[in-house]
């Protein structure tokens, strides 16, 4: 069951240095969910792209991927990270637990 928390949690569970480097450590997929233009209302550069993606890890003794974080970010067409410059998290699985913003 997934654990609905607000997005400033969300953030702090998905920043937290020791969670993150784990994360980024234990990625071996990144699968993306969608690709769509932005959205003027969004105030990106023109051409930038809105991209959500799973981040996943290889569970070897399951043979199965394991789903560690889903993120949004924007793509500018240089392929830099827009917005704030940094992922944003929509979901993040913590010992087995996926936290939400609801």
């Amino acid at each position: 069951m997934p654990r609905k928390v607000g997005k400033a949690e969300l953030r702090r569970l998905f920043n937290e240095a020791k969670f993150r480097e784990s994360l980024i450590r234990r990625t071996n997929q990144r699968v993306d969910v969608s690709i769509n233009r932005a959205s003027a209302e969004c105030q990106q550069e023109p051409g930038t792209e809105s991209h959500v993606y799973d981040w996943m890890e290889y569970v070897p003794g399951e043979d199965r991927m394991r789903l560690l974080a889903t993120v949004h970010q924007f793509r500018r067409p240089d392929g830099t990270i827009g917005g704030s410059g940094q992922p944003d998290p929509i979901v993040v699985v913590v010992d087995g637990v996926p936290h939400t913003d609801p």
